[in-house]
């Protein structure tokens, strides 16, 4: 592999990282970065994450920027795809899930322990039950994702309209 291409994938893992929700603070968050990103000093690679963050919305804590909701959208009709569920789940379907794979908060920006969301290309809407009606509008661009109650209005009745 030539350089100019290794630097090429370096710097789209480094993205990667940093649009995640992998803390660098973490014990072993160097090694970490070290095995994912070989052939930068891993110091070097903390940095340019953080230097990549610079400005982002922490997850769980803002309003997910609207580029990865019109991203996600770009992606939906460059295959042909009418929707995209985002549950809080993890592709193990624990009860816990691990930071690097908060996708509902990464999106949307919702930290609760339970939800989902439903983008479409004209629409999104984000469910929560009870415990969460106040703190979804507090975390959630609610003009992006319009939050309903799970119970009170389900996502099939959503999908429906």
């Amino acid at each position: 592999m030539d350089s100019g291409r290794r630097g090429s994938d370096t710097h789209a893992i480094l993205q990667g990282i940093a649009a995640s929700a992998f803390d660098p603070g973490i014990d072993g968050a160097a090694e970490i970065v070290a095995e994912m990103v070989p052939g930068i000093a891993p110091a070097d690679a903390l940095a340019e994450i953080a230097r990549l963050r610079a400005g982002t919305p922490s997850v769980g804590g803002a309003p997910a920027p609207a580029d990865r909701l019109a991203a996600l959208r770009a992606e939906l009709k460059s295959r042909g795809l009418d929707g995209f569920l985002v549950p809080l789940a993890d592709e193990h379907q624990g009860e816990f899930i691990p930071p690097r794979a908060q996708r509902l908060a990464w999106l949307t920006g919702f930290g609760g322990s339970a939800g989902l969301a439903i983008v479409l290309a004209d629409r999104a809407a984000i469910f929560v039950d009870g415990r969460y009606t106040l703190q979804v509008r507090d975390q959630v661009d609610i003009e992006a994702f319009v939050p309903h109650h799970v119970v009170d209005e389900p996502p099939d009745g959503w999908l429906a309209d």
